[in-house]
């Protein structure tokens, strides 16, 4: 589907935030977080379907022999090992336990390393506002539909079931469950991604050109200190940013957005 034109990024302004806040704002800095940092315990933890040919297991024994041990044996070797090994150790009374035991362990190290940046498409969500805004008193930053990072941003899919990763039919749909599917209770989110793999740096701060940071929203409950901060940090910038006030609704239970005054009218 076509991309969202903003993004959002709820953020706290307490004294443990504001600092890594303010690199965002001044320094155009993306903090790229791994999965032992998110507060989802199914995120990046797929669960593992095990079902194939004989051939394709053989196969995919054989994949893992060329990427882990390339200079172990020679070709005809390595296929002749795989094919022992798959019709002794890995048949259908053990292959389940083996297998998964190895790949929870892989998985593992691969999402540790791998980079990941969560926005959602809306800036005025009660319950965002109140789980990553600091309870409405913290901001939320508004960046265009790119974000200025080399990759483009993938849409979370909800479910209420966990989808299975084919091990021996992987395919780029499978590499999608992983990165990019979550329960349906987080539905409210309207999440989207950027992940940054460990080829490319993993984890970390990476910048975006500055042109991509685009506004600011003030949150409804936020302090005048939150507020002289951020109008603070709009000045600063270059090119200029546009800056927003939520209110809370006198009329449903909503989160309104409007242009911010200027400090001291």
């Amino acid at each position: 589907m076509p991309l969202p034109s903003k993004f959002y990024k709820y953020r706290s302004m307490d004294t443990a935030s504001v600092q890594y806040v303010e690199s965002t704002v001044l320094k155009n800095e993306l903090y790229f977080a791994k999965s032992s940092q998110f507060n989802d315990p199914f995120d990046l933890s797929p669960v593992f379907s095990f079902e194939g040919s004989f051939e394709e297991r053989v196969a995919d024994f054989v994949r893992l022999l060329e990427k882990f041990e390339p200079g172990l044996m020679d070709q005809a070797k390595r296929q002749a090992y795989a094919e022992e090994r798959v019709r002794l150790a890995l048949d259908d009374g053990r292959i389940d336990s083996t297998t998964e035991q190895m790949m929870s362990f892989h998985r593992q190290e691969v999402a540790d390393k791998t980079g990941v940046y969560c926005v959602s498409t809306t800036p005025s969500n009660i319950l965002m506002w109140a789980h990553y805004g600091d309870s409405h008193r913290g901001i939320c930053l508004e960046f265009d539909g790119m974000l200025g990072y080399d990759h483009t941003p993938l849409q979370v899919r909800y479910s209420q079931k966990r989808e299975p990763v084919r091990m021996y039919k992987k395919s780029a749909e499978d590499l999608f469950k992983v990165f990019c599917t979550k329960s349906n209770h987080w539905s409210y989110e309207e999440e989207w991604r950027l992940i940054r793999p460990v080829y490319e740096g993993g984890p970390g701060v990476v910048h975006f050109s500055p042109n991509r940071l685009t506004g600011i929203v003030i949150g409804a409950m936020a302090s005048p200190e939150t507020v002289r901060t951020v109008f603070n940090w709009a000045e600063q910038r270059a090119p200029q940013i546009n800056v927003y006030k939520a209110a809370l609704s006198k009329s449903q239970f909503a989160v309104e957005i409007s242009d911010a005054c200027e400090l001291g009218r």
